[in-house]
């Protein structure tokens, strides 16, 4: 069997589920190829560079239009290597995958989607628009299961969707988990905690939908001292939220730890802290809490969510707050800080870590897209 992925351009934390569904592929004789851009569209978006598998990347040219993609010579190179099977990127806004998707699926191949499918936010023409892009592949492939359960009602056959979740490297995540207790790491990192306090974290881009200002507001609701928070990552809402903790009398309790990309690091810190916080949309953060055993606290705006909120289970390994209601969020902390005191942290980090281990890792991952692209096919 010969596979196609094509993507706008492939992120550097997928690098470990291609490199699992290489590793299957060759396993049950067949090839893959990925197709894609060496270009990221968004700044500070490293892209993964294939460097072990040069002869299974093909670059394709993207030509945006704002939101709108078109990938120029994506048709005569799917054409000349003529996969079997082909996964596209489920981005209804990549005018390219419209044409294409169509048009090999009407000579005879196999046409899968990956991607979000629908979020439950969308309405008028935006709505009716996804929902007949979502129609167009033999399996649409999403990261949920509220997005499946929205496509069923929207009208899409069950079997024609399914659940892959979505992974970070938790292979280099477990084994820096075993080290973290007897990690040596700069003293200046010790420093940032507090063990008499409750120890907070934010680790993503500092961008308006993350809507971090609403932690500070929530600490200064609170109205003590009891709480240390730290924000790793940088962004263009960084001088925004400097002032804002000056403002707001905080700068004593808060630390800009800036970008870092070092995992061992990231790894101590986030395994370290109590609570990880995420106010706006969670993403892959969840994920990057959970595996080293961190409690996460996000808002219940399912439809604006993004689908690695399905990771958290209500009250064993975090918790959702009423979406933009500061005093919501402040009693989510407040009782999560009386919660980490009298819970032995042990069984909290396997409650943590338990969905990572199970579901959100590139091997289950992987396997499962191999499952749907074998789906049905004799």
């Amino acid at each position: 069997m010969k596979v196609a992925v094509v993507y706008h351009y492939f992120a550097h934390y997928r690098e470990h589920v291609f490199e699992e569904l290489i590793r299957i592929v060759n396993e049950k004789e067949s090839t893959i190829q990925f197709y894609g851009d060496i270009h990221s569209n968004e700044p500070n978006l490293n892209t993964y560079k294939f460097d072990n598998h040069k002869d299974k990347f093909t670059r394709v040219n993207n030509i945006w239009f704002g939101k709108f993609l078109w990938q120029s010579n994506l048709i005569s190179k799917l054409f000349r290597d003529s996969p079997d099977t082909i996964i596209f990127l489920g981005q209804f806004n990549f005018i390219s995958t419209w044409i294409s998707a169509v048009l090999f699926r009407l000579m005879g191949k196999r046409i899968l989607f990956w991607g979000h499918g629908v979020y439950g936010s969308e309405k008028g023409l935006k709505r009716i628009v996804r929902n007949i892009f979502n129609r167009l592949p033999h399996i649409y492939m999403t990261y949920g299961e509220h997005a499946k359960e929205l496509m069923v009602l929207s009208g899409i056959k069950e079997s024609s969707i399914s659940v892959i979740y979505n992974s970070l490297n938790v292979k280099q995540q477990e084994q820096l988990y075993e080290k973290l207790d007897n990690l040596s790491v700069d003293n200046l990192l010790d420093y940032h905690f507090d063990k008499t306090k409750t120890n907070i974290v934010f680790v993503g881009r500092l961008t308006k939908v993350k809507k971090i200002d609403l932690i500070f507001e929530a600490l200064a609701k609170l109205g003590n001292r009891n709480y240390k928070l730290i924000i790793i990552g940088n962004g263009p809402e960084e001088i925004h939220l400097k002032q804002a903790v000056k403002k707001l009398n905080l700068i004593s309790m808060v630390t800009f730890m800036g970008e870092i990309h070092d995992e061992s690091i990231l790894s101590w810190l986030i395994y370290n802290s109590d609570i990880c916080i995420s106010p706006g949309n969670v993403g892959l953060t969840a994920m990057h809490s959970l595996v080293y055993g961190t409690p996460v606290i996000t808002n219940n705006d399912f439809c604006h969510q993004m689908p690695e909120y399905e990771a958290i289970d209500e009250e064993k390994n975090g918790g959702f707050f009423e979406a933009n209601n500061i005093e919501s969020l402040a009693q989510k902390i407040e009782e999560w800080s009386n919660k980490i005191l009298t819970t032995d942290r042990g069984l909290l980090r396997n409650e943590c870590r338990k969905p990572i281990l199970l579901k959100y890792n590139p091997k289950n991952q992987a396997q499962l897209i191999w499952e749907c692209i074998t789906k049905n096919v004799k």
